[in-house]
């Protein structure tokens, strides 16, 4: 379910959540989206598409300095 799947990257402290997504899902910008705001290296379990997203690299690399 989407919206499951959605609060699950919100609230996860790794990026488990969107590696065990749906493969669908994974390429949800949305959902990766949330899910590497929360977690930078969630970023590798996108789909191919989204890891080559700017937006999404340039967010993941400035979270992932965080951790």
């Amino acid at each position: 379910d989407r919206e499951v799947v959605l609060e699950a990257v919100k609230n996860a402290e790794y990026g488990g959540a969107l590696e065990h997504a749906d493969k669908s899902l994974q390429k949800d910008r949305e959902i990766v989206l949330e899910a590497v705001r929360n977690y930078g290296k969630a970023l590798e379990y996108a789909s191919e598409e989204l890891q080559n997203d700017p937006e999404l690299k340039k967010l993941a690399e400035d979270r992932t300095i965080l951790w």
